[in-house]
């Protein structure tokens, strides 16, 4: 859910022991909207949005209190459920708003949660590759 920065060994074992204690309902989700974050040339990522589910904020509380519990400072972001679907480089800041406004009413169906997995980032030249480290299961 959220992205916890670079932590060594004993740090992501302390991590992985404090996620597979968590005890929470699933659940099912829909995405919903697409916006944008960043601006100029670095940063800026198209997202599709997350329609409001109480039990995922009751699930990101648990994993942040786990991972605060495991050593690691409190993220400070306020919490904004997203998919990332495009990272860009030197797109018009207008393609990039007409692409949001013309897909600011999608809408998928809703599917089952019944995970969440502990992904590391490994940064490359041109971007991030996402390896699953662990997967635990909801109730």
């Amino acid at each position: 859910l959220r992205f916890i920065g670079a932590v060594d060994r004993p740090a992501a074992e302390e991590i992985d022991l404090a996620l597979a204690e968590i005890d929470a309902p699933g659940f099912a989700l829909a995405l919903a909207g697409v916006g944008q974050f960043g601006t100029g040339r670095k940063g800026r990522a198209i997202w599709i949005g997350v329609d409001p589910e109480p039990a995922l904020v009751h699930l990101a509380r648990k994993i942040d209190r786990a991972v605060i519990g495991a050593g690691l400072p409190p993220d400070d972001r306020n919490f904004m459920p997203h998919v990332t679907i495009a990272r860009l480089k030197d797109a018009p800041m207008e393609r990039v708003m007409r692409f949001v406004s013309e897909n600011a009413l999608f809408r998928a169906p809703s599917f089952a949660v019944d995970r969440f997995v502990l992904f590391e980032s490994r940064q490359g030249n041109d971007r991030a590759a996402y390896v699953k480290l662990a997967e635990y299961p909801l109730a």
